[in-house]
């Protein structure tokens, strides 16, 4: 009896540690930052990307997860490490270097526009 009890309480667990992009990032307006990409981690829950800004500053980019990127048709290797890109984001509320990304802009003009991880936000690239 216990264990059934205990196994009821996962799901709710899971859904509590789960984050709001809303209360991580400021939605209310973007930013662009340019460079380079350094690192990419294609993990659940979310897909990651470090960028080294034209100012030498690290970003730590959090995309949707890898499932979210693949049904939008973003596939692993959509942008590799040593990329050059510019990406408009979200910045995180706490003011360190880390952001959301709405968009990534491509030097050649290739624009991939990333899909939210929640609803609710209008998309303003779209």
């Amino acid at each position: 009896m216990a264990f059934a009890g205990f196994s009821l309480l996962l799901p709710v667990a899971s859904l509590l540690a789960h984050h709001s992009t809303a209360a991580l990032y400021d939605i209310s307006r973007t930013m662009t930052v340019q460079g380079t990409v350094t690192r990419v981690e294609w993990l659940n829950p979310h897909a990651r990307l470090v960028m080294e800004a034209e100012n030498r500053d690290e970003w730590q980019l959090e995309l949707a997860s890898p499932n979210a990127l693949m049904k939008e048709g973003i596939q692993r290797g959509f942008v590799r490490q040593g990329d050059q890109s510019s990406v408009t984001l979200w910045r995180a509320k706490d003011g360190t270097l880390s952001g959301y990304p709405l968009t990534i802009t491509f030097p050649d003009g290739r624009v991939v526009n990333l899909p939210r991880a929640w609803m609710g936000a209008s998309n303003p690239t779209r």
